[in-house]
């Protein structure tokens, strides 16, 4: 009696334990489930914008004939004045000529340099400006030495090597001039091209309303005779 209590007891106990690991084994299915059907997923990068296009420099468009018409009018003039100034045998119209050349051999230094400044490129304008300023006596200078120091057989009896000296100063100055001019012309004198504004950001003309006629009725009464009346006014 007392082994079949035991056995029937051992039975019960060993059923208790399999139910008891069963249900801990449903309940940690049912855990993984649940985390796996709750899971987050990771947050998606940000996308980075990518930098806009370098947009390409606009045209640039020349105005060099301006700088060279400038340059040619001023040389021209200091030129003529001073051969006149040379040729004349009066002493005052001889200075007045002088005066006239040295003014137009002076524009020669502003005038270009003000063009650029009326297209509103002022380093184009303190570029020619200092060519004008600083590369022409530099060129006149060279041109001095050069003639120094190539001075055939010590010079002449009476000037030495001064002659070849004036004579380079002279070829260094014109030398200088051309090429300053040269230089600003096809370096300096340009600008970006005024482009056309495109049809859609032009102001477009609006449409004229259509007319609409208007008519209304004006009552009107006259007390001294009595007698009212409705007269129609409007425009159409």
């Amino acid at each position: 009696m007392k082994l079949a209590s035991k056995i029937w007891m051992g039975a019960v106990v060993a059923c208790l334990t399999l139910m008891t690991r069963s249900a801990s084994a449903e309940d940690e299915r049912e855990e993984e489930i649940i985390g796996e059907s709750i899971a987050i997923p990771p947050a998606p990068k940000p996308a980075v914008p990518k930098p806009p296009a370098p947009q390409p420099p606009p045209p640039m468009e020349s105005y060099a004939w301006q700088t060279l018409v400038a340059d040619g009018a001023s040389l021209g003039l200091g030129t003529t004045f001073l051969v006149s100034a040379a040729s004349s045998e009066l002493r005052d119209t001889a200075s007045t000529n002088y005066a006239l050349a040295g003014g137009a051999f002076g524009s020669y230094v502003f005038a270009s340099p003000l063009i650029h400044a009326f297209h509103g490129r002022w380093e184009a304008a303190a570029g020619s400006l200092a060519l004008r300023v600083l590369g022409v006596p530099l060129f006149a200078a060279g041109g001095a030495v050069l003639g120094t120091v190539i001075c055939p057989g010590g010079g002449n009896r009476d000037w030495g090597c001064l002659t070849p000296a004036v004579y380079g100063f002279g070829a260094g100055l014109v030398v200088g001039v051309v090429s300053v001019s040269t230089v600003d012309a096809m370096f300096l004198a340009k600008e970006p091209m005024k482009l056309d504004t495109p049809k859609a950001d032009r102001p477009v003309a609006k449409a004229p309303k259509p007319y609409k006629p208007s008519i209304q009725f004006v009552p009107s009464v006259d007390p001294f005779t009595k007698t009212a009346s409705v007269g129609l006014g409007g425009t159409w």
